[in-house]
């Protein structure tokens, strides 16, 4: 009998330890992508030039119907060498978040702003991209509009 005891506790053991470890990687998964945006904007983009841009549209999507997850779609538009181009990618387009009125005031802050800048690829103007206020993760926008003033 003691040792279905024993084999019983272990069982639980393994599986609350499979657990953490599962749930320790998913974390990890979603820290990991927004470093790696962070990164792109850092080392790629900030290198790249960057001209003034027309904002043609933003709109808050629901980026996965079976959750509530939300992205910022963002379309500017930018000239180069009398050539027009469209510029949608933008951090808040590939990262998520779960707070649909951090989206919406970010949507609005961006609406309000008085001036766009695109960053643009000089050997491929056609590949470009938007950061606004410097880029913000939506962690540290969701902490900014909770914070007291």
């Amino acid at each position: 009998m003691n040792i279905y005891v024993g084999l019983f506790l272990l069982f639980i053991a393994l599986f609350v330890a499979y657990r953490v470890i599962k749930i320790r990687n998913q974390f990890r998964q979603s820290v990991t992508r927004e470093q790696q945006v962070m990164q792109y904007y850092a080392t790629g983009i900030k290198s790249w030039p960057s001209v003034a841009a027309i904002l043609d549209s933003v709109e808050v999507q629901n980026s996965n119907a079976q959750t509530d997850k939300f992205t910022l779609a963002t379309k500017l538009t930018f000239t180069i060498n009398n050539q027009q181009y469209s510029c949608t990618q933008s951090p808040y387009s590939v990262l998520t978040t779960s707070a649909k009125s951090a989206a919406m005031s970010l949507r609005d802050d961006i609406i309000n702003s008085d001036e766009y800048a695109v960053y643009y690829n000089p050997v491929d103007t056609k590949e470009s991209f938007y950061v606004f206020n410097g880029f913000l993760s939506w962690s540290d926008y969701e902490r900014l509009l909770k914070r007291p003033d």
